[in-house]
């Protein structure tokens, strides 16, 4: 069930970051296993190029 919500979670967090940004990439940095509380943990990082920035590139490239 907590895996279900995770990805509905991450799939809302996605679709948010398409919205603020052209491109988006989300990195995995760590993945830990903790056995005292059965649980998995991951740190992760998002990384994304802005509207602004992706319109200068377009500019920048027809000159």
């Amino acid at each position: 069930m907590e895996l279900m919500s995770y990805a509905k979670e991450l799939i809302l967090l996605r679709f948010i970051d398409y919205m603020k940004f052209a491109h988006v990439k989300l990195d995995i940095l760590k993945i830990t296993m903790h056995s005292e509380n059965d649980t998995v943990q991951v740190r992760w990082r998002i990384r994304g190029v802005t509207g602004w920035k992706m319109i200068r590139r377009l500019f920048y490239f027809l000159r």
